[in-house]
């Protein structure tokens, strides 16, 4: 196995563990969707609003995803009927659906990002510090390669006590105030916080030589600043289908204690990949994996249809 050529990022971690225990998987799909990324992964309308959310604050979501619009209202029978007249005329079509309630609060929540952006004082180049390619090599074992994507690095941001260099990631979230679950941003402490002590990791050991185009954005001063621990891993949570246009930042804080949780949860995948290597990366067909499954030719489907 090549982690160098197949590297371990978070989002890989937390298709085997949650929390540092290992949840239920088919290893079939994540080898295809997450390690070796020939097929594309099954997008639920969630993920897809979260793309969508991405593409209007930041220009794109990861690996280049654009999401331009969501799926609209239906039209009535009339409206397809007159669409169906236009098409066949050559003209376009007069009617489109309207927006759903997700996508008019994410286009209000756009707006507030952009205040809030120059209330903080954050920085948005995208292309430039959006959804930044981050490859390092672990201290714990040169054979293993790390991959991030943030969304946005390196930034200032204004707080209380002035400013700091920080990682800031986006959230679209249904309830800002959910306590349970896989995203209980009501209650931070019980997050999974795999993803912030990666990145946290991340941008504390930037290899320029494996990253050269950090060579441009990051001078030797901010270099210093965050060898000296002064850089903050933010959440930035923002609620989509509640009234109320919510947002608040999440801080993921680093120390030994993350170092070594993170380490050890790095080592259980490594683990499990071995695993599956060694056993063919089999499949687990349960309704629960399948109905989202993206592999269409897999013979042991137990669904018809990838609804």
């Amino acid at each position: 196995m090549d982690f160098h050529k197949y590297p371990i990022s978070q989002s890989l971690i937390r298709k085997f563990l949650y929390k540092g225990n290992e949840i239920e998987h088919c290893p079939k799909n994540i080898y295809h969707t997450e390690w070796i990324q020939d097929i594309p992964r099954y997008i639920s309308d969630d993920m897809r609003a979260g793309l969508f959310m991405e593409t209007k604050f930041i220009g794109s979501g990861a690996r280049g995803q654009v999401v331009d619009d969501l799926p609209r209202k239906r039209l009535t029978k009339l409206q397809i009927a007159q669409n169906e007249v236009a098409e066949r005329e050559g003209k376009s079509s007069p009617n489109i659906g309207l927006k759903k309630v997700a996508q008019i609060r994410i286009e209000q929540q756009e707006l507030i990002f952009r205040q809030l952006c120059v209330k903080y004082q954050i920085s948005i180049v995208p292309g430039i510090n959006t959804q930044v390619p981050i490859k390092i090599i672990w201290e714990a074992d040169p054979s293993i390669m790390l991959d991030m994507t943030l969304d946005i690095f390196p930034t200032p941001v204004m707080g209380q006590s002035g400013f700091y260099v920080s990682v800031i990631d986006l959230k679209a979230t249904g309830d800002i105030h959910n306590t349970f679950g896989e995203y209980c941003y009501g209650d931070p402490e019980n997050l999974d916080k795999t993803q912030g002590w990666m990145y946290n990791y991340g941008v504390r050991n930037i290899d320029f030589n494996l990253n050269p185009h950090f060579q441009d954005i990051i001078t030797p001063k901010m270099m210093n600043i965050i060898k000296e621990g002064e850089v903050k891993f933010l959440m930035w949570v923002w609620n989509f289908s509640k009234d109320d246009l919510e947002n608040k930042f999440i801080q993921v804080k680093w120390d030994e204690n993350g170092k070594r949780e993170l380490f050890e949860r790095i080592r259980k995948t490594i683990a499990i990949i071995e695993k599956h290597e060694a056993e063919g990366w089999p499949t687990k067909p349960e309704y629960g994996f399948c109905v989202k499954c993206p592999i269409e030719n897999c013979v042991d489907r137990t669904v018809v249809d990838n609804c």
